[in-house]
């Protein structure tokens, strides 16, 4: 498989993971009502950020994707980013 294949093949599986987390479904066909996301905060005014990685990252983030501890990457993310600003003692508001 070429890496044009391989990049178009994971984009795939995550556009189809946002789409069944989006929707309530958990990839097993059962709709969860007691998510972490149906606990969340009122939304919060938020700003899209992009970057790029390699694709060997990208393959080590899948990986924490599937343990099923995330369901999206930008969950993953803002994790990361949360963490790493309470560790600066940079407060959230």
């Amino acid at each position: 498989m070429g890496m044009n294949e391989t990049i178009f093949k994971m984009l795939e599986k995550h556009i189809k993971l946002y789409t069944n987390a989006y929707a309530g479904d958990n990839m097993n066909g059962k709709v969860e009502t007691d998510t972490k996301s149906s606990r969340r905060k009122p939304p919060q005014e938020t700003y899209p950020i992009s970057t790029r990685v390699p694709i060997s990252m990208l393959r080590a983030i899948d990986s924490v994707i599937e343990s099923g501890k995330y369901l999206r990457i930008s969950d993953y993310l803002r994790d990361l980013v949360r963490k790493d600003l309470e560790e600066r003692g940079i407060e959230i508001k």
